[in-house]
């Protein structure tokens, strides 16, 4: 019997497609925590309901408001259905709230008192400046009506209670591009980069067309830079390129239709294709016709040059070669099958990118070294053992 590890992901309603990536990454993580020793007990809401998923195959439905769920007030379903009767867990494991409050402080200090270990992950540190970078770009009907929320929970109440949650927690686990990061918000915090379940991802088989297929999964932001892809491509075309490229778009997001608009405008209509939101098969089948991944290319516009990148570890689970504006600290920048292209407004260089997929494509007997490299380096087990080291560690000195 392992040990008794309690998972929560407040805040995020899972039910919307829209967070379909996330809720892959909570459920790979705790598919790595069974294979590191542990029993976890997974609290999360879908449509209305906090879903509770025991560590003995049983799941529990309960009935919730939306609204007290957003603002962090799960306090009552620890109370009720997790913490009576005496009950206690080897570990806590939070994933961080966009935004805490008194009730997120409260359900700390509650879990505090029934855990022997609490971790609470910050998924993107520092995140000011990204918050600050959404909110610039919604429309002014948007701004206007997420401004409370935005002044209220962003700039008051989280900027207070985010630093009081180090008196109830033995550290942070930070997913950073910073090169390091001993400390976030007063509290230890041990640097954590995004993994991937690669158990559970297909390895992909190309299914050859003639076409350079290009593939891009991701909730589709003005960060992600697809649009300078798009511009790399009618300047491709425009000089007199005549390989034939498609451009596959998976995922919706805050600039789906602008990215539709400019795909109209270049007159690429027939050559970038919008998948909307795909899982299971129907993704498995898009990435079999791949040839190449579509990283971040807007990295830039959040004052970035460096990123743990989910979409980036699956493509090499799945032995996809891929490019990106992007460094990895996981990944060399010598990695072969990962070409690097500039960070800055410039349209991307198809007669690059053509050149990369010609010698990938020479040497595709070695593709599989891509999922060994993801088996070594990018899956969570590596990636929360070494928070759980830390986490020990700390122990350790405390008990110096």
């Amino acid at each position: 019997m392992g040990k008794n590890i309690l998972y929560i992901a407040p805040v995020v309603d899972f039910g919307n497609v829209g967070f379909v990536g996330i809720r892959k990454k909570v459920l790979g993580q705790c598919e790595a925590f069974v294979r590191l020793g542990y029993c976890p007990t997974l609290v999360l809401y879908e449509k209305g309901n906090v879903i509770i998923r025991y560590h003995d195959g049983k799941v529990q439905s309960i009935p919730y408001p939306k609204i007290v769920w957003f603002i962090g007030n799960y306090t009552p379903i620890l109370r009720k259905y997790l913490l009576n009767q005496g009950g206690r867990y080897d570990l806590v494991y939070v994933r961080k709230a966009i935004s805490e409050t008194p009730f997120t402080l409260s359900a700390t200090k509650l879990l505090r008192k029934h855990s022997d270990s609490l971790i609470v992950e910050i998924p993107t540190y520092p995140y000011d400046d990204e918050t600050r970078g959404i909110f610039k770009r919604y429309s002014l009907t948007k701004k206007l009506k997420v401004f409370p929320f935005y002044v209220f929970g962003m700039f008051l109440s989280d900027k207070i209670y985010r630093y009081r949650l180090k008196k109830h927690i033995d550290c942070f686990a930070v997913i950073t591009d910073l090169p390091e990061c001993e400390e976030a918000f007063g509290a230890p915090a041990v640097k954590m980069s995004n993994g991937i379940d690669v158990e559970n991802i297909q390895m992909r088989k190309r299914i050859p067309d003639g076409a350079l297929s290009l593939l891009a999964v991701a909730s589709i932001s003005y960060w992600h830079g697809y649009d300078r892809v798009m511009q790399g491509m009618h300047e491709y075309y425009y000089s007199g390129g005549t390989q034939e490229i498609i451009f596959n778009i998976v995922g919706e997001g805050a600039v789906s239709a602008e990215l539709k608009k400019l795909a109209e405008d270049l007159g690429l209509s027939d050559r970038v294709v919008f998948h909307g939101i795909k899982i299971g098969e129907e993704l498995d089948e898009l990435f079999h016709g791949a040839d190449i991944g579509i990283g971040t290319f807007g990295g830039h516009r959040l004052n970035r040059d460096t990123d743990s990148d989910l979409k980036i570890c699956e493509y090499c689970a799945r032995a996809l070669p891929y490019i990106t504006s992007m460094k990895d600290n996981d990944i060399p920048d010598s990695f072969p099958w990962k070409l690097l292209m500039p960070n800055d407004e410039s349209p991307i260089d198809i007669h690059e990118v053509l050149k990369f997929a010609e010698v990938c494509y020479n040497n595709r007997d070695r593709l599989s070294e891509m999922r060994d490299f993801a088996k070594e380096n990018l899956s969570w087990d590596v990636h929360l053992k070494v928070t759980l080291d830390f986490l020990d560690a700390i122990g350790e000195k405390d008990d110096k």
